[in-house]
């Protein structure tokens, strides 16, 4: 859906009350001028009552009393979405569930078929984030992650991560489309990393250099083609950042080029469908995901 149009209408965004809520927000709030989203469901999940027990024991029923009911959650997600969102197009709903978190922000999704999930990262001050990787990992949906570090709200150059795969191949078809609701095209940066072998190993009778000259020249065929099939024939054809893969992880080197180019926006692939009928995102994008504090991602499904 993404890839094609770039309009979503049905987004969910999972709010805890941290900081990462205004952060998704405020990101939203820029989005929007250039995506068109119809609705967005904005939900919180309380732990189920068994978790007051856990953690007070005899106090619990006098700790459930304090906490704010469903009416008073939806009431503060309302006055905070509307600080950002009041003045858009965009038609606001609230949900608030007793449950575990995980589950049912999964269920919502499946039973909304939201075509977008909004995700934040805490700060390290503030957690580890462990319920936003696992959605990460489990949502049918294709994901906007927004770093705790993301301040410029600009999108002028995106980061495409190629392994020449259809998920990859999805992801550029993504960032082309939005890239023609921008009134600007952005710069499209492709970035794949290789690996070199030692020839010696395969017993080829070359030296060094020439096996190196014969990977990079099969990479740019297969790159070639790779751009026949998935790019736009309107948009021009972009070069290939090259970045020989050393001591680094793919992910590790991937997340250097980054800092040092500082894109706006990255798109990233997910995989396929597992024998548990959920989507995975795949080694190298949950890595990017952890190290990142400051790149805006969409990863695409």
């Amino acid at each position: 859906m993404l890839s094609r149009n770039f309009r979503i209408p049905e987004g969910l965004l999972a709010l805890d009350y941290s900081s990462a809520d205004e952060q998704c927000l405020r990101y939203l709030q820029f989005l929007q001028q250039y995506v068109r989203i119809d609705r967005l469901e904005l939900m919180h999940v309380v732990k189920k009552s068994g978790f007051f027990e856990q953690l007070f024991g005899g106090d619990a029923e006098r700790m459930r009393k304090i906490f704010p009911s469903a009416s008073e959650q939806v009431e503060r997600m309302k006055a905070l979405a509307e600080s950002y969102l009041g003045q858009t197009n965009i038609q606001l709903a609230y949900e608030v569930e007793d449950g575990q978190p995980l589950e049912e922000l999964l269920e919502e999704l499946e039973e909304q078929r939201t075509e977008l999930l909004i995700l934040g990262k805490k700060p390290l001050a503030e957690g580890a984030g462990v319920l936003s990787r696992n959605l990460a990992r489990r949502s049918p949906s294709s994901l906007l992650f927004v770093p705790p570090l993301a301040k410029e709200l600009k999108l002028e150059h995106f980061m495409v991560p190629l392994d020449f795969s259809e998920n990859s191949g999805l992801a550029l078809q993504a960032a082309c489309a939005l890239a023609r609701r921008l009134p600007q095209l952005p710069q499209i940066d492709c970035v794949h990393v290789y690996r070199m072998p030692d020839p010696h190993i395969y017993n080829i009778n070359q030296t060094q250099a020439e096996f190196e000259k014969l990977l990079l020249d099969s990479t740019q065929e297969a790159y070639a083609s790779f751009l026949d099939k998935y790019l736009p024939n309107d948009f021009q054809r972009p070069k290939l950042q090259l970045i020989q893969r050393q001591r680094l992880s793919t992910a590790g080197h991937l997340y250097d080029w980054a800092e040092d180019q500082q894109p706006d926006l990255i798109f990233l692939g997910a995989k396929g469908h597992t024998a548990l009928k959920t989507l995975w995102l795949g080694s190298v994008s949950e890595k990017i995901i952890q190290l990142n504090e400051a790149f805006p991602c969409f990863i695409i499904r």
